[in-house]
């Protein structure tokens, strides 16, 4: 492509990153430390970066040491590291003396808000960009793609801009709704996700309501830890569509296949070592420590409580929700739930209402056919995979040497065993 093509296409960087999280923000970070001169382009579709973490309060402590930050298992002298963080905001001393090496969800937030803006001063990241196409551009006399053409607009003015680069970076996120029975508008009122949690204590129903939580994932279980610890009368019932609550499976030689693996697992990302070291089925595994007290909890409370075996509220288990209406007698202040049994099948009504449910989201990939569609005739397979390195698997002699797309995030049956 000649400067005069490529003027007319758009600016040219030398990567352009669709996404913004914690694997992209990785990226970024290696790449200041590294090759600060690049030009780097970052587009956020959301107005300020945001991390959704495994634990849904604040104040929970992260389930991993904080050496396994953006870049200290890489590049232990990174500006970026956890440790410069502390350092640079001047409770590096005050961290050490907590004596705790996983650190508390919200400093880990306010570390990843700095590297962000860290990385902001350099101009790489824009935010409020909606991605509309990729566009592979082939060479007019050489054989296969040469760059790629990204067109986005501003998510709030509508205003279109297009840039090429022969290396991109797609970011599978994860983006979460409720789950379908909860969905309605008229029970929007009436229903968040586990995420939103943080600041629902000063309703009242957070003191005498009754809560139901549906769903099983870690912020289900802390959220539970947190309202069964509250001196109120508020009554709270978790409903779970799996027999019992399963411990999450990570030991420190699980964790080593992951970061020196052997022969055969090298030929996957991390993400894939992990799932076939141990069972990650889903997100629905609980902290061994939660899944203790969990227990005792519910062991002492009918010692606590006579009354307690009687009630209506506690871990359902095998209970799967799948309806909800207004109660219609309440003015549409409290919501009936339909239940079906795992073991039998069979569907009843909630033998009460509730005030309020907490549901763990859905989660589905942000990646759309659009910015996807323009690369998927390049695979051989009609699909979007990877190799070990992220890097998308395409037909032979589809792109120049010195050209690729690589994908980072969640990655099942994404993923090939080619090396």
């Amino acid at each position: 492509m000649s400067e005069n093509e490529s003027a007319m296409h758009g600016q040219v960087f030398d990567l352009v990153v669709l996404g913004l999280d914690p694997s992209s923000l990785a990226v970024a970070a290696q790449l200041v430390d590294q090759r600060p001169g690049l030009r780097v382009k970052i587009l956020n579709e959301n107005d300020s970066f945001e991390w959704r973490p495994a634990n849904a309060l604040s104040e929970s402590r992260l389930q991993t040491t904080f050496m396994r930050d953006l870049t200290t298992t890489s590049n232990p002298r990174s500006s970026f590291t956890f440790l410069n963080y502390l350092h640079r905001k001047g409770r590096l001393v005050n961290f050490i003396n907590v004596s705790k090496i996983n650190p508390m969800v919200l400093e880990m937030r306010d570390y990843l808000s700095w590297v962000v803006e860290e990385i902001e001063k350099l101009g790489w990241i824009e935010h409020g960009k909606r991605i509309l196409r990729v566009e592979p551009l082939h060479a007019p006399t050489a054989h296969g793609v040469e760059m790629f053409s990204i067109r986005y607009k501003d998510i709030h003015d509508g205003n279109q801009s297009t840039i090429l680069t022969k290396k991109l970076v797609l970011v599978n996120g994860k983006a979460a709704e409720l789950p379908a029975p909860f969905r309605s508008p008229a029970l929007r009122h009436l229903v968040s996700d586990t995420s939103s949690h943080r600041g629902f204590d000063s309703s009242p129903i957070f003191a005498t309501g009754h809560i139901a939580i549906v769903g099983c994932s870690q912020e289900a279980a802390e959220i539970y830890k947190e309202l069964q610890s509250k001196q109120t009368h508020l009554q709270v019932t978790w409903f779970i569509q799996e027999q019992h609550l399963r411990p999450k499976e990570v030991t420190a030689f699980t964790q080593l296949s992951i970061d020196d693996p052997s022969p055969e697992m090298a030929n996957y990302p991390p993400e894939l070592r992990q799932q076939l070291s141990y069972d990650t089925s889903s997100a629905s595994r609980i902290s061994p420590a939660l899944l203790d007290w969990l227990y005792e909890s519910e062991y002492l409370r009918p010692l606590e409580d006579t009354s307690y075996a009687d009630r209506q509220h506690g871990i359902k288990t095998s209970i799967q929700v799948v309806g909800a209406e207004l109660d219609k007698r309440s003015t549409g202040d409290k919501v009936w739930l339909l239940l079906k049994d795992s073991n039998d099948g069979i569907v009843k009504r909630s033998e009460g209402t509730f005030d309020h449910i907490i549901a763990v989201p859905q989660a589905h990939s942000n990646i759309t056919s659009q910015t996807t569609s323009g690369l998927v005739y390049l695979t051989e397979k009609g699909r979007l995979d990877v190799d070990r390195d992220y890097g998308i698997n395409f037909a032979r002699r589809s792109l120049q040497k010195d050209c690729g797309v690589w994908l980072l995030g969640s990655l099942p049956q994404m993923v090939s065993s080619t090396a």
